[in-house]
């Protein structure tokens, strides 16, 4: 990919930073921060897609998400495990789950997503999947990371575009972010492809971007929000009678034959619509 954008007239900047963006009548400035020194870029538009940092979007009153969820994951050597598990309850995370996907060559990849203390829920889940005496050599591997939960004020303004977890466009049911930020590039293109056929770069032609995606978007993270509002508050005993409850109003079999990899929304709607469900979370926050 770099390749065929260098060929078409793409210049790419290594080992360096943007420091600030400051938008002005007729272009944009970015200051980087580069091996040299400092160095002024000029442009029309900017396209902010820097992950997990907010810097910018703060300084240009655009907003952060809501909370930003911590991630912990390592690959380990083991040839126990044959398929995908995942770990609920507090032992291994504080509102969402762990996980332990085989990969090739016996290699497994053991992590959490979690609110709570990210290197206990590590550590619990890689004794669950191997018979570990002392983590402390697999935790002195792992790779850490925030993750963005909720999107932020705005993705848009004069000359500026923000796309993918930069905006906070992220599953809020299980964190992933690929698929989410490949839409949004698509739509953020087209926009951008617009605004150079019309020769304006303001807010108003732009926010057409924030209109598409959420279109798009807006409704999967809005459920996924609900749902993990409701799930985060449940006790240990409350969600082994919720996965009970699911076995019982055949959810577990419904979501394995018609649930979507990268769309939750019916998913999460048939879930909170469950009688068996909505009697145990009914008992949980109400009896």
């Amino acid at each position: 990919m770099a390749d065929f954008a260098q060929n078409n007239g793409v210049k790419i900047w290594l080992r360096t930073t943007v420091s600030s963006l400051s938008v002005k009548e007729k272009y944009l400035e970015a200051l980087l921060k580069t091996e040299e020194g400092p160095q002024r870029v000029y442009a029309q538009v900017s396209v902010i897609a820097t992950g997990v940092k907010y810097n910018l979007q703060t300084a240009l009153g655009l907003g952060r998400p809501r909370k930003i969820i911590k991630g912990i994951q390592v690959e380990i050597k083991t040839n126990d495990l044959e398929r995908l598990k995942i770990y609920w309850g507090s032992r291994f995370s504080t509102g969402f789950f762990g996980w332990a996907i085989p990969l090739l060559d016996g290699r497994t990849r053991v992590g959490v997503m979690t609110e709570g203390n990210a290197v206990n829920g590590l550590k619990n889940t890689l004794s669950e999947v191997s018979d570990y005496s002392n983590t402390c050599s697999e935790l002195s591997r792992a790779k850490r990371r925030g993750i963005a939960f909720g999107t932020i004020r705005r993705s848009y303004s004069d000359r500026i575009i923000v796309i993918g977890e930069a905006a906070g466009q992220i599953k809020t049911t299980t964190g992933g972010g690929i698929y989410y930020g490949l839409l949004s590039a698509e739509i953020a293109s087209e926009t951008i492809k617009k605004a150079f056929r019309i020769g304006n770069f303001e807010a108003k032609t732009l926010s057409e971007y924030e209109k598409k995606w959420k279109k798009t978007l807006g409704s999967e993270i809005t459920f996924g929000e609900y749902f993990h509002k409701l799930y985060s508050k449940l006790s240990d005993k409350s969600l082994d009678a919720l996965f009970d409850a699911a076995k019982k109003d055949g959810l577990l079999s419904y979501i394995a034959k018609s649930g979507k990899f990268d769309w939750h929304k019916n998913a999460v709607r048939k879930i909170i619509r469950s009688p068996n469900l909505r009697r145990v979370l009914w008992n949980e926050f109400i009896g």
